[in-house]
């Protein structure tokens, strides 16, 4: 049946009314969607201003971490340097004094007598008792047989006239049994190390010798290259650097 005018009317009136509901739905969404724009905009606002307040304290940290870094390696520096002059004025103590290994002390014998038989036996000039300053034993280790003996003497030249003797053996003072004694300057622990660190690096590089005078450390390549003085860790460092260990 076909549709009567009211019935037209009606239909038209319903539509415009959804068409209106649509538009009104429509523009509802509009307004939230722009006021969820503009939130956003604000949040990306927000967080943009706190990653610039970040991004600021981070560069302060930064410096200050920085200027910290800084302080710490003088810092260290300086440590190394007095550590070094420590070890000078330790060493300077130690000029006059010398370390005697693989020495036996008989049982009706004293360690002065021990000391002088020794100096007597190397051909020491004009030894006797009071070119000791002072001598003593350390507690005996493993490393050698004897108990080490300390030696200190009151002149720097009597210390250099007893250690000029080498391939030192007990057979020397009047012993049927031989095996090496041997007289060595007096080292602080932080040279001892560093003599051995200088013998690993002889060893490594095939140089040719490596020896103590006066509490300094030397090394040399061949006998007519130059001659190294090591007294630190940085100098051995540096030739380290500039002697690169052998292949093979």
């Amino acid at each position: 049946m076909p549709a009567t005018e009211p019935d037209l009317k009606d239909i038209l009136k319903s539509l415009r009314e959804d068409i209106k509901i649509i538009k009104d739905s429509q523009k509802r969404l509009e307004t939230e969607f722009s006021q969820s724009i503009n939130q956003c905009h604000e949040k990306v606002d927000e967080n943009r201003s706190l990653i610039d307040k970040q991004n600021i304290i981070i560069q302060k940290q930064q410096e200050i971490i920085d200027m910290i870094s800084g302080e710490n390696v003088n810092l260290k520096k300086n440590i190394e340097l007095l550590q070094e002059e420590i070890d000078f004025v330790k060493q300077e103590n130690r000029s006059k004094t010398l370390e005697i290994h693989g020495l036996p002390v008989q049982k009706n014998e004293t360690l002065a007598a021990a000391v002088s038989n020794l100096a007597i036996s190397i051909g020491f000039k004009n030894w006797n008792s009071e070119k000791v300053d002072e001598c003593f034993q350390l507690p005996k280790t493993t490393s050698f047989e004897y108990p080490t003996i300390v030696l200190r003497l009151n002149k720097k030249q009597d210390k250099e006239e007893f250690k000029v003797r080498r391939d030192l053996n007990t057979s020397h003072i009047g012993m049927q049994k031989v095996s090496p004694i041997y007289v060595n300057e007096s080292l602080t622990e932080i040279r001892r190390k560093l003599l051995g660190k200088a013998r690993i690096f002889k060893k490594e590089r095939k140089w040719k010798y490596v020896w103590i005078k006066n509490g300094k450390i030397f090394l040399r390549n061949t006998d007519n290259s130059k001659v190294y003085q090591i007294c630190t860790q940085k100098q051995l460092n540096e030739l380290m650097m500039s002697y690169p260990q052998l292949n093979g």
